[in-house]
C-alpha cells in the first residue's frame, strides 16, 4: 500500500462541497478519471469521480436505501470495505503521487474509508446550516420537475413532498455521522462552514499549516454573490417541532468543533417572528404503517422480496429454485436483477450463469453477467461478457455504453471513444443514450471542440442544455445566454397553471402541494 496522502472531502448535499473541491482542484489534486460534469444546479461542476458514485450508490443499495438515506433502514458502512479498496488501488495506481475524493455519500462510508486508508487520510468536512441546505435540495428537485417534465412528474423528485421531512432527515443522517466521526478521528479532520468560505477563507494556506501540506496559490473559484443564506419560512411546513429541535441541537455541537466559521452561522430566516408558526404536528406527517405478509409461492416470494429494502439474504431462494424451478429461466432473470439492485453480486453471477448453463440465454443475459463480475471487481471478465453480448446482438446501444462506461472507469477513455464511434454504424440516428457517452468521453480527454461542435450539429433539447453547460463550465458568457433560453422554452411546454394541476392531482398532501406549488410559481416568475 502507498504511503502517500488522500484527502476526503465531503459533507452534506448542497454545502458547497462542489466548489470546494473546484479549488482543491485548482491545487492541483487529481480528483479522478471520470468526472461527473456539470448541471443546471451545479453549473461549475461536481468535481465527482463517476465511478466513486455509482459505487457507493451500489454500495447504498446493497442495504436497501439510496443517497437519500435519512436512518430509515440500518447502514452498516464496513460492508464497503472490499468496494473502497478495489477503488483506492485503482487510484493509487493512476495517481501514485495521491489523490483526492467528493461525493457527499463518503459522508455514510467514513468508517469504511478509514480502515482502507487509515493513517493516510486527511477528511476535510463542509458545514452548512440545515435550513440553507434543505432549501437548496427543495429548490433543486422542484427546478427538476419543472424542466424535465416530458413523462409527467418525477416521482425521484416528488419524494421530497410526498415524505416532507425527509430533506431534514437525511441532514440530521449525514451531518451525525460526521460528528460521530470527528469524535474519533479528530487529528484527521478539518471542519469549515460554507459561510466562512464565501466569507474568504483561503483554503490553501489553511491545508498547508493543519496537515504540512506544500500547495501554492490557485486562485479561489468561491463566488460570493451566489450565497442564498436567506432562508424562506415556508420550508418549516416541511419540518416537525422535534426534527428542528433535534437538527438545531446537532448545529450547535458540530459548531462548537468547527475549525473556521464565521462568528454568526445562526440560520437567517425572511420572518422570523412566524417561525414557530410553520411547524408541523408530528400526527399531520407520519407515514402510515402496513404490516407484510410474506407469500409461500415462488414467484410471488420473488415478487415479495422486490419491495423489501433489505439487505435480503437471496442464498436459500437459489436452493428453492434448484429443486422446484429449474428450467424456469424467467424466475432465474427475475432473482439475478433482484440480486444485482442489492449488489449481491455471488448470487446474481449464481443465477445468471445457470441460465447460460442450462438455457439457451439471450444477448442481456451476458451483459447482465457482465454487469455482476464488474460489481464483483472482476474488470476483465466483465470486459468479455459486454463483448459477448455485442456480439450476439450489435444493435443494442446500452451494451455499446456499459461497456464503454466501464472503460470509462478504467481511465482507458480513447478507447471508450473507439468502441463508441465504430457502433454507430449500426444506426440510422445515433441514440441518445449513446451520443451522451461519446460526448462524455470526448469531454475528459480534453477534446472540448469535438464534442461541441457534435452537441451544437445535434440541436435537440438535451444537447443544447449540455452545450450551454459546457460553454459555462469553461467560463464563456453565450452559455449563460444558451441556459437562460432553453429554460424559457422549456417553459413554454407547461403553462403555470397546467403545472400546479398536475401538483395538486399527484396526492400530495395539502400543505406539501402549497410548497411545491409556490416554488414552481417561484421558478415561472424568475424567467418571465
Amino acid at each position: 500500500m502507498s504511503d502517500t496522502t488522500i484527502l476526503i472531502c465531503t459533507g452534506f448535499h448542497r454545502s458547497a462541497t462542489s466548489v470546494t473541491a473546484q479549488w482543491l482542484a485548482r491545487l492541483g489534486l487529481n480528483m479522478g478519471h471520470w468526472m461527473l460534469g456539470a448541471s443546471p444546479s451545479n453549473r461549475d461542476g461536481h468535481y465527482e469521480d463517476n465511478s466513486l458514485v455509482m459505487l457507493q450508490n451500489q454500495a447504498l443499495a446493497a442495504q436497501g436505501t439510496s443517497w437519500r438515506f435519512h436512518d430509515e433502514v440500518p447502514l452498516y458502512p464496513l460492508q464497503a470495505v472490499n468496494m473502497i479498496s478495489r477503488y483506492s488501488a485503482s487510484r493509487d495506481q493512476f495517481s501514485p503521487e495521491g489523490w483526492c475524493v467528493k461525493d457527499p455519500r463518503c459522508t455514510l462510508f467514513l468508517p469504511a474509508w478509514n480502515n482502507v486508508l487509515e493513517s493516510r487520510a486527511r477528511y476535510l468536512f463542509v458545514l452548512r446550516h440545515w435550513s440553507e441546505s434543505i432549501q437548496s435540495l427543495y429548490k433543486r428537485h422542484a427546478e427538476a420537475l419543472v424542466f424535465d417534465h416530458s413523462s409527467g412528474l418525477k416521482e425521484a423528485h416528488l419524494q421530497f413532498w410526498r415524505k416532507p421531512t425527509l430533506a431534514l432527515e437525511m441532514w440530521i443522517a449525514y451531518n451525525r455521522r460526521l460528528l460521530d466521526f470527528f469524535k474519533k478521528h479528530p487529528d484527521q479532520t478539518l471542519l469549515i462552514s460554507q459561510r466562512s468560505i464565501f466569507s474568504g477563507l483561503k483554503l490553501p494556506e489553511i491545508l498547508n499549516k493543519r496537515w504540512n501540506m506544500s500547495f501554492d496559490f490557485a486562485e479561489s473559484p468561491v463566488k460570493p454573490h451566489l450565497l442564498a443564506d436567506i432562508v424562506d419560512n415556508n420550508i418549516l411546513s416541511m419540518c416537525t417541532t422535534e426534527l428542528v429541535e433535534k437538527a438545531d441541537k446537532l448545529w450547535e455541537e458540530l459548531m462548537a468543533i468547527t475549525d473556521y466559521k464565521n462568528n454568526d452561522e445562526s440560520a437567517r430566516w425572511s420572518n422570523n417572528e412566524n417561525k414557530i408558526c410553520q411547524l408541523r404536528n408530528v400526527s399531520e406527517i407520519l407515514d402510515t404503517y402496513i404490516p407484510t405478509v410474506i407469500p409461500i409461492d415462488l414467484k410471488a416470494h420473488l415478487d415479495w422480496l422486490e419491495t423489501q429494502a433489505g439487505p435480503l439474504n437471496l442464498l436459500p431462494v437459489i436452493q428453492w429454485l434448484r429443486s422446484d424451478a429449474e428450467y424456469r429461466f424467467g424466475l432465474w432473470e427475475k432473482l439475478a436483477r433482484l440480486a444485482l439492485k442489492h449488489s449481491n453480486w455471488s448470487v446474481a453471477i449464481e443465477a445468471l450463469k445457470h441460465i447460460v448453463i442450462v438455457g439457451n440465454p439471450a444477448p442481456n443475459i451476458f451483459k447482465l453477467l457482465a454487469d455482476a463480475y464488474l460489481g464483483h471487481g472482476e474488470y476483465d471478465m466483465a470486459i468479455k461478457l459486454y463483448e459477448k453480448a455485442i456480439s450476439k446482438n450489435k444493435k443494442n446501444f446500452i451494451f455499446y455504453v456499459s461497456l464503454s462506461h466501464l472503460y470509462m472507469s478504467l481511465g482507458r477513455h480513447e478507447k471508450a471513444e473507439m468502441l463508441l464511434k465504430k457502433s454507430t454504424k449500426y444506426f440510422d440516428r445515433i441514440p441518445g443514450l449513446l451520443f451522451n457517452a461519446i460526448i462524455d468521453a470526448l469531454w475528459q480527454q480534453g477534446k472540448y471542440n469535438e464534442a461541441k461542435d457534435l452537441l451544437a450539429a445535434r440541436k435537440d433539447e438535451g444537447s443544447i442544455l449540455k452545450l450551454s453547460l459546457y460553454e459555462i463550465e469553461e467560463g464563456n458568457e453565450s452559455g449563460v445566454e444558451r441556459l437562460r433560453k432553453w429554460r424559457s422554452r422549456r417553459l413554454e411546454f407547461n403553462s403555470f397553471e397546467s403545472f400546479k394541476c398536475q401538483i395538486e392531482s399527484s396526492g400530495l398532501s395539502k400543505s406539501s402541494s402549497i410548497n411545491l406549488v409556490k416554488r414552481v410559481q417561484d421558478i415561472y416568475a424568475e424567467l418571465f
